[in-house]
């Protein structure tokens, strides 16, 4: 269990600072350990500027320095940039980045019928100082009225240095005006039925479906339920027969269905 608390420190018309203070706790309900996070933030011309400083303590209160984290972000019209620098104490306690986060996304269109186009990749800092990219993904939503897809492809280097695409999720969900929805949920990846990968070049292939429907009932209720396609032990090639994995029913506010009351 953790306990979160935030709370503003300073606020002008200019930016702000703001704290939160994260107690977590052991299974016996004990205090295990603290994380203190300020962030501040500076408004700019056309975006924003934010740095936070993560400090991390034990239960007597000895709080010690473990990141710095520094973002610019920039708007311009439909597009918007972002470069994010997450700095770490190296072995002579100096902090040194390492890790870049740079990303573009850019919305065309409207609320009701647009796309939003996004592009993320992760640069992490080798042995000798260079900084590689780790991880990439490239996220599209486009809205149609009541109809949502969504498309993510996630990129990792695999046999060699480069990117290599090794997943890829596709969601469409038709939504209904009482705010009842169907979405089916269609999973790629590299591996196999027993989660192995059988060579370097397999490429991303369909390892799960799954369909969330989501009924809003009287006095504003939600009942959520999941099925999914899985591979059967016997031929981990196809997928078997649909089965009924999650169902959670919502009774009060019920602005989140993943949250039961």
């Amino acid at each position: 269990m953790e306990q979160s608390q935030d709370r503003v420190l300073s606020e002008s018309p200019s930016g702000r600072v703001v704290e939160r203070v994260t107690r977590r706790f052991d299974p016996n309900g004990q205090l295990a350990a603290i994380e203190r996070v300020v962030t501040q933030e500076e408004k700019v011309p056309g975006g924003l500027n934010t740095h936070s400083t993560v400090y991390y303590g034990n239960v007597e209160g000895q709080m010690r320095e473990v990141e710095r984290r520094t973002a610019e972000t920039r708007t311009q019209g439909q597009v918007t940039n972002s470069h994010t620098e997450i700095a770490r104490p190296g072995v002579d306690g100096s902090f040194q980045t390492v890790e870049k986060q740079v990303s573009v996304a850019e919305t065309t269109g409207g609320t009701a019928n647009g796309v939003t186009h996004s592009d993320q990749t992760v640069y992490r800092r080798t042995g000798n100082g260079d900084f590689y990219p780790a991880v990439r993904d490239v996220n599209e939503t486009t809205t149609n009225g009541g109809q949502v897809t969504q498309k993510n492809a996630h990129y990792e280097p695999r046999a060699t240095p480069a990117l290599s695409l090794i997943g890829q999720s596709v969601v469409n969900t038709a939504k209904r005006a009482d705010g009842s929805s169907v979405s089916q949920v269609e999973l790629y990846g590299i591996t196999s039925g027993d989660g192995r990968v059988h060579d370097n070049e397999t490429a991303p292939h369909l390892r799960e479906i799954q369909t969330i429907e989501r009924t809003v009932g009287a006095g504003g209720s939600v009942t959520e339920k999941v099925t999914a396609q899985r591979p059967t032990i016997s031929d981990p090639s196809r997928l078997g027969a649909a089965t009924v994995i999650a169902e959670t029913v919502c009774t009060g506010k019920c602005t989140d269905p993943g949250v039961a009351h």
